[in-house]
């Protein structure tokens, strides 16, 4: 998949961490990411700006919303879904499995700074059939086994051995093993840049 930019509407990003009624003027239809990394939200309220949103391509948010419920309503409402990014601090199998079964044409998915268990990382790489990028960076894990790698290696990107230190991104295992130069990052640093520019500081609901 390569590590494309694509600069979304960030106005209209904003917007939906407010979470309005999609009935509220400035209600962006053609909206095609936003970034929930903390939700005091409910379900109905979640599904219910998800309806106006057919645009949608991807969506960062708190594993408060991996449920299937949740996820199936995205994928039947949003037809060119195609990223996901999860900010949860432990991803187990049963998690996998409700975003493979929810969302079967994942394209994209992030769940960084996240403990994962193997059977997970199995799953998502035996369930995703469609899957060219996986980013699990942001921890050392002995969860990546010979059978994970070899799975992994249909992929385009896989990263998973990256660190964080004092909130920069330091080695990448992407783009080998290095520390990471600030004047010339590597591409996996400045796309975790512009995602993060994209999603802009979090706002209370």
């Amino acid at each position: 998949m390569g590590s494309d930019c694509r600069l979304w509407d960030k106005p209209a990003e904003n917007h939906l961490k407010n979470l309005q009624p999609p009935t509220q003027p400035g209600w962006n239809p053609n909206l095609q990411y936003f970034s929930l990394p903390a939700t005091c939200i409910t379900y109905d309220q979640f599904c219910k700006a998800i309806d106006k949103l057919q645009s949608l391509k991807g969506m960062a948010v708190d594993e408060s919303l991996i449920n299937h419920d949740v996820l199936s309503h995205v994928h039947h409402c949003c037809p060119d879904f195609l990223e996901l990014k999860v900010f949860a601090l432990y991803v187990d199998e049963e998690m996998a499995s409700i975003i493979c079964n929810s969302l079967p044409r994942l394209k994209k998915l992030e769940i960084p700074n996240s403990d994962m268990s193997c059977a997970a990382i199995i799953r998502f790489l035996d369930c995703l059939e469609e899957l060219e990028y996986l980013d699990i960076s942001g921890y050392e894990t002995s969860a990546i086994s010979s059978v994970v790698l070899q799975k992994a290696s249909r992929l385009n990107i896989f990263i998973w051995n990256s660190k964080f230190e004092l909130g920069e991104f330091m080695d990448c295992s992407n783009c080998g093993e290095q520390c990471i130069n600030p004047q010339e990052p590597c591409k996996c640093v400045m796309e975790h840049r512009v995602m993060d520019w994209l999603a802009g500081p979090s706002q209370p609901f």
